[in-house]
Protein backbone atom coordinates (compact mmCIF):
# COMPACT_ATOMS: atom_id res chain seq x y z
CA UNK A 1 0.00 0.00 0.00
CA UNK A 2 2.89 2.10 1.30
CA UNK A 3 4.29 1.76 -2.51
CA UNK A 4 1.37 2.25 -4.69
CA UNK A 5 0.26 5.59 -2.45
CA UNK A 6 3.99 6.76 -3.33
CA UNK A 7 3.17 5.94 -7.05
CA UNK A 8 -0.31 7.99 -7.08
CA UNK A 9 1.76 10.98 -5.60
CA UNK A 10 4.24 11.12 -7.65
CA UNK A 11 2.33 11.26 -10.58
CA UNK A 12 -0.13 13.80 -9.10
CA UNK A 13 3.05 15.99 -8.88
CA UNK A 14 4.23 14.95 -12.71
CA UNK A 15 0.68 16.11 -14.28
CA UNK A 16 0.17 19.29 -11.67
CA UNK A 17 3.53 20.79 -13.34
CA UNK A 18 3.65 22.82 -16.14
CA UNK A 19 5.72 25.27 -18.32
CA UNK A 20 4.33 29.15 -19.03
CA UNK A 21 5.53 30.48 -22.48
CA UNK A 22 5.38 34.06 -23.64
CA UNK A 23 4.53 35.58 -26.61
CA UNK A 24 6.93 37.55 -28.81
CA UNK A 25 5.78 40.96 -30.14
CA UNK A 26 7.05 44.41 -31.39
CA UNK A 27 6.12 47.21 -33.56
CA UNK A 28 7.89 47.77 -36.95
CA UNK A 29 7.74 51.76 -37.73
CA UNK A 30 8.88 54.64 -39.71
CA UNK A 31 12.10 56.20 -38.10
CA UNK A 32 11.90 60.10 -38.98
CA UNK A 33 14.97 61.96 -38.66
CA UNK A 34 12.74 65.16 -36.28
CA UNK A 35 9.76 65.47 -34.00
CA UNK A 36 9.37 69.07 -35.46
CA UNK A 37 11.96 70.36 -32.62
CA UNK A 38 14.39 68.12 -31.78
CA UNK A 39 16.06 64.80 -32.95
CA UNK A 40 14.51 62.02 -33.13
CA UNK A 41 16.84 58.45 -31.85
CA UNK A 42 17.21 56.47 -34.97
CA UNK A 43 16.12 52.64 -33.86
CA UNK A 44 13.58 53.75 -31.29
CA UNK A 45 10.30 54.48 -31.79
CA UNK A 46 9.28 58.23 -31.24
CA UNK A 47 5.95 59.36 -30.17
CA UNK A 48 5.74 60.98 -33.46
CA UNK A 49 6.58 57.51 -35.84
CA UNK A 50 4.03 55.88 -37.47
CA UNK A 51 3.61 51.94 -37.99
CA UNK A 52 4.64 49.96 -41.25
CA UNK A 53 2.14 47.62 -41.98
CA UNK A 54 2.39 44.20 -43.96
CA UNK A 55 5.80 43.23 -43.03
CA UNK A 56 6.67 39.74 -42.49
CA UNK A 57 7.71 38.68 -39.06
CA UNK A 58 9.19 35.22 -38.34
CA UNK A 59 10.64 33.21 -35.40
CA UNK A 60 12.96 29.92 -35.64
CA UNK A 61 13.17 27.71 -34.95
CA UNK A 62 9.58 27.25 -35.37
CA UNK A 63 9.34 29.22 -38.65
CA UNK A 64 6.08 30.84 -37.22
CA UNK A 65 5.09 34.24 -39.32
CA UNK A 66 3.16 36.73 -39.22
CA UNK A 67 2.53 40.16 -41.06
CA UNK A 68 2.72 43.49 -38.88
CA UNK A 69 -0.79 45.24 -38.79
CA UNK A 70 -2.11 48.70 -40.02
CA UNK A 71 -0.22 50.20 -36.76
CA UNK A 72 2.84 48.10 -37.46
CA UNK A 73 2.08 46.02 -33.98
CA UNK A 74 2.99 42.08 -34.49
CA UNK A 75 2.55 39.37 -32.09
CA UNK A 76 4.17 35.79 -32.43
CA UNK A 77 3.02 33.14 -30.32
CA UNK A 78 6.73 31.61 -29.01
CA UNK A 79 8.12 29.02 -27.12
CA UNK A 80 11.20 29.72 -25.12
CA UNK A 81 13.85 32.19 -27.09
CA UNK A 82 13.63 32.94 -30.74
CA UNK A 83 15.42 34.13 -33.91
CA UNK A 84 13.51 36.92 -35.10
CA UNK A 85 13.47 37.77 -38.85
CA UNK A 86 12.09 40.89 -40.47
CA UNK A 87 11.49 40.93 -44.73
CA UNK A 88 9.51 41.84 -46.75
CA UNK A 89 9.45 45.89 -46.24
CA UNK A 90 8.72 48.40 -48.56
CA UNK A 91 11.88 48.69 -50.83
CA UNK A 92 12.56 52.83 -50.35
CA UNK A 93 12.64 52.17 -47.28
CA UNK A 94 16.31 51.17 -45.32
CA UNK A 95 17.15 49.72 -41.95
CA UNK A 96 17.72 52.75 -39.44
CA UNK A 97 21.49 52.81 -38.63
CA UNK A 98 21.92 53.49 -34.74
CA UNK A 99 25.40 53.15 -32.64
CA UNK A 100 23.12 52.49 -29.34
CA UNK A 101 20.70 49.95 -30.60
CA UNK A 102 20.61 46.99 -32.12
CA UNK A 103 17.93 47.54 -35.06
CA UNK A 104 19.11 44.95 -37.16
CA UNK A 105 16.62 43.05 -39.39
CA UNK A 106 17.81 39.74 -37.51
CA UNK A 107 17.25 39.84 -33.91
CA UNK A 108 17.89 37.30 -31.13
CA UNK A 109 15.16 37.87 -28.39
CA UNK A 110 14.39 36.06 -24.82
CA UNK A 111 11.23 34.61 -23.99
CA UNK A 112 8.74 37.21 -23.65
CA UNK A 113 10.42 40.34 -24.64
CA UNK A 114 9.70 42.73 -27.42
CA UNK A 115 11.68 43.64 -31.06
CA UNK A 116 11.01 46.85 -32.26
CA UNK A 117 12.28 47.57 -35.87
CA UNK A 118 12.81 51.22 -37.10
CA UNK A 119 13.08 51.48 -40.96
CA UNK A 120 13.67 54.87 -42.47
CA UNK A 121 13.42 56.97 -46.08
CA UNK A 122 16.85 57.81 -46.76
CA UNK A 123 15.38 60.87 -48.40
CA UNK A 124 13.91 62.20 -45.58
CA UNK A 125 17.73 62.03 -43.81
CA UNK A 126 19.05 65.16 -42.87
CA UNK A 127 22.57 66.55 -41.67
CA UNK A 128 22.13 69.40 -38.88
CA UNK A 129 23.95 71.78 -40.75
CA UNK A 130 23.47 71.41 -44.51
CA UNK A 131 24.49 73.87 -47.05
CA UNK A 132 21.68 75.30 -49.25
CA UNK A 133 22.12 75.33 -53.32
CA UNK A 134 20.54 77.97 -55.52
CA UNK A 135 20.72 79.26 -59.20
CA UNK A 136 21.01 82.66 -59.75
CA UNK A 137 19.76 85.25 -61.93
CA UNK A 138 22.35 86.14 -64.48
CA UNK A 139 21.94 89.36 -67.45
CA UNK A 140 23.69 88.96 -70.14
CA UNK A 141 25.30 86.60 -72.16
CA UNK A 142 27.79 83.54 -71.05
CA UNK A 143 30.53 85.25 -70.05
CA UNK A 144 32.20 82.06 -68.15
CA UNK A 145 32.72 84.53 -65.01
CA UNK A 146 29.30 84.66 -63.34
CA UNK A 147 27.95 82.16 -61.06
CA UNK A 148 24.79 80.62 -62.02
CA UNK A 149 24.67 77.90 -59.14
CA UNK A 150 25.71 78.64 -55.49
CA UNK A 151 25.60 77.11 -52.46
CA UNK A 152 26.15 78.59 -49.06
CA UNK A 153 25.57 78.10 -45.59
CA UNK A 154 22.46 77.89 -43.75
CA UNK A 155 23.30 80.12 -41.04
CA UNK A 156 23.65 82.72 -43.46
CA UNK A 157 21.46 85.68 -43.18
CA UNK A 158 20.51 89.14 -44.47
CA UNK A 159 21.02 90.41 -47.74
CA UNK A 160 24.17 90.19 -49.69
CA UNK A 161 25.67 92.24 -52.42
CA UNK A 162 22.75 94.21 -52.80
CA UNK A 163 24.96 96.73 -55.21
CA UNK A 164 27.81 94.74 -56.28
CA UNK A 165 27.76 91.64 -59.63
CA UNK A 166 30.05 89.43 -57.56
CA UNK A 167 26.63 87.15 -56.52
CA UNK A 168 27.24 85.45 -53.15
CA UNK A 169 27.96 82.14 -52.45
CA UNK A 170 30.43 79.65 -53.13
CA UNK A 171 30.53 78.20 -56.78
CA UNK A 172 28.78 75.12 -58.03
CA UNK A 173 28.79 76.13 -61.59
CA UNK A 174 29.30 79.74 -63.64
CA UNK A 175 26.85 80.48 -66.86
CA UNK A 176 28.64 79.15 -69.51
CA UNK A 177 28.79 75.34 -67.96
CA UNK A 178 24.61 75.80 -67.46
CA UNK A 179 23.21 78.33 -68.81
CA UNK A 180 19.56 79.52 -66.98
CA UNK A 181 18.55 76.80 -65.30
CA UNK A 182 15.51 76.43 -62.47
CA UNK A 183 14.69 72.98 -60.81
CA UNK A 184 17.88 71.44 -59.09
CA UNK A 185 18.04 68.02 -57.19
CA UNK A 186 21.01 66.27 -55.44
CA UNK A 187 22.23 63.26 -55.39
CA UNK A 188 23.93 62.08 -52.55
CA UNK A 189 25.65 59.05 -53.50
CA UNK A 190 27.43 60.38 -55.87
CA UNK A 191 27.66 63.49 -54.95
CA UNK A 192 26.40 65.34 -57.73
CA UNK A 193 24.03 68.43 -58.41
CA UNK A 194 21.34 68.39 -61.20
CA UNK A 195 20.15 71.45 -62.85
CA UNK A 196 16.97 71.89 -65.32
CA UNK A 197 17.26 74.44 -68.22
CA UNK A 198 14.19 77.03 -67.98
CA UNK A 199 13.71 80.05 -70.13
CA UNK A 200 14.17 83.70 -68.37
CA UNK A 201 13.64 86.86 -69.82
CA UNK A 202 17.18 89.07 -70.71
CA UNK A 203 19.59 85.60 -69.71
CA UNK A 204 21.68 83.12 -72.22
CA UNK A 205 20.19 80.00 -72.05
CA UNK A 206 23.25 76.87 -72.76
CA UNK A 207 22.70 74.32 -75.97
CA UNK A 208 18.95 73.49 -75.53
CA UNK A 209 16.04 73.98 -73.16
CA UNK A 210 15.82 70.75 -72.16
CA UNK A 211 19.27 70.03 -70.91
CA UNK A 212 19.42 68.11 -67.87
CA UNK A 213 23.53 69.00 -66.53
CA UNK A 214 25.37 67.28 -63.85
CA UNK A 215 27.86 68.82 -61.75
CA UNK A 216 30.20 67.85 -58.79
CA UNK A 217 28.65 69.81 -55.81
CA UNK A 218 32.28 71.05 -54.74
CA UNK A 219 32.21 72.87 -57.86
CA UNK A 220 33.92 70.56 -60.62
CA UNK A 221 33.04 69.30 -63.88
CA UNK A 222 29.85 69.84 -65.61
CA UNK A 223 28.44 67.80 -67.98
CA UNK A 224 25.31 67.81 -70.33
CA UNK A 225 23.75 64.17 -68.81
CA UNK A 226 20.47 64.41 -70.53
CA UNK A 227 18.27 66.27 -73.18
CA UNK A 228 14.64 65.73 -72.43
CA UNK A 229 13.05 66.08 -76.11
CA UNK A 230 10.95 68.89 -78.18
CA UNK A 231 11.59 71.73 -75.03
CA UNK A 232 10.56 74.18 -77.02
CA UNK A 233 14.18 75.81 -77.72
CA UNK A 234 13.29 76.79 -81.55
CA UNK A 235 9.98 78.77 -80.35
CA UNK A 236 12.30 81.16 -78.40
CA UNK A 237 15.32 81.70 -80.72
CA UNK A 238 19.09 82.27 -80.35
CA UNK A 239 20.19 83.80 -77.66
CA UNK A 240 21.67 86.44 -80.01
CA UNK A 241 18.15 86.81 -81.77
CA UNK A 242 17.24 87.99 -78.56
CA UNK A 243 19.24 91.10 -78.44
CA UNK A 244 20.74 90.16 -75.15
CA UNK A 245 23.78 92.16 -74.16
CA UNK A 246 26.68 91.29 -72.61
CA UNK A 247 26.96 93.53 -69.82
CA UNK A 248 25.22 92.94 -65.92
CA UNK A 249 24.63 96.45 -66.45
CA UNK A 250 23.04 97.16 -69.61
CA UNK A 251 19.33 96.36 -70.98
CA UNK A 252 18.44 94.00 -73.77
CA UNK A 253 15.14 93.97 -75.67
CA UNK A 254 13.92 89.97 -75.50
CA UNK A 255 10.74 90.33 -76.81
CA UNK A 256 10.61 86.55 -77.92
CA UNK A 257 10.74 85.59 -74.47
CA UNK A 258 8.56 87.25 -73.24
CA UNK A 259 5.34 85.12 -73.91
CA UNK A 260 6.95 81.75 -73.50
CA UNK A 261 8.13 81.90 -69.38
CA UNK A 262 6.67 78.58 -67.59
CA UNK A 263 5.55 77.70 -70.71
CA UNK A 264 8.89 76.07 -72.47
CA UNK A 265 12.03 74.42 -71.00
CA UNK A 266 12.05 72.24 -67.69
CA UNK A 267 10.35 72.67 -64.55
CA UNK A 268 11.06 71.18 -61.30
CA UNK A 269 13.62 67.92 -61.17
CA UNK A 270 13.28 65.34 -58.63
CA UNK A 271 15.24 62.17 -57.88
CA UNK A 272 13.76 58.80 -56.67
CA UNK A 273 14.09 57.71 -52.75
CA UNK A 274 16.40 55.03 -54.08
CA UNK A 275 18.51 57.62 -56.32
CA UNK A 276 18.36 55.64 -59.55
CA UNK A 277 15.55 57.70 -61.50
CA UNK A 278 15.52 62.07 -62.11
CA UNK A 279 11.87 63.14 -63.07
CA UNK A 280 11.20 66.30 -64.94
CA UNK A 281 8.24 68.24 -66.67
CA UNK A 282 8.21 69.09 -70.03
CA UNK A 283 7.01 72.78 -69.53
CA UNK A 284 6.55 72.71 -73.75
CA UNK A 285 4.65 69.36 -73.96
CA UNK A 286 3.16 69.11 -70.25
CA UNK A 287 5.09 65.64 -70.10
CA UNK A 288 6.65 64.32 -67.45
CA UNK A 289 9.65 62.38 -67.82
CA UNK A 290 11.81 59.58 -65.96
CA UNK A 291 15.82 59.47 -66.80
CA UNK A 292 17.43 56.40 -65.91
CA UNK A 293 20.89 57.48 -62.86
CA UNK A 294 23.48 55.08 -64.58
CA UNK A 295 27.28 56.07 -64.32
CA UNK A 296 27.38 54.45 -68.20
CA UNK A 297 24.87 56.89 -69.16
CA UNK A 298 25.20 58.41 -72.63
CA UNK A 299 24.64 62.01 -72.24
CA UNK A 300 23.33 62.40 -75.85
CA UNK A 301 20.24 60.07 -75.38
CA UNK A 302 17.00 61.17 -75.05
CA UNK A 303 15.17 59.67 -72.10
CA UNK A 304 11.33 58.45 -72.80
CA UNK A 305 8.15 59.98 -71.31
Amino acid sequence: MISNKLKTASLCVLFGTSILWADTSGTVFRDLPVNGTTANTYGVKDANELGVEGVTVTAYPSGTTTKTAANGTWTLNTSGDVRIEFSNWPSYLKESASSTVNNSSIRFIADGATADFGLHDSMEYCSKNPDIASSVMINGKLTNSRNSLVRFSNSDSGIINTNSVGYAGTKIADDSQVGTVWGLTYDRERKVIYSAGFLKRHAAYRGDLGNIWRTEINGGDTVRFARIPNAGTDQVGTNADRGITGSDTQPSHDNSAYPLIGKIGLGGIAISSDEKYLYTVNLNDKELYKVTIDADNDPATNPSN
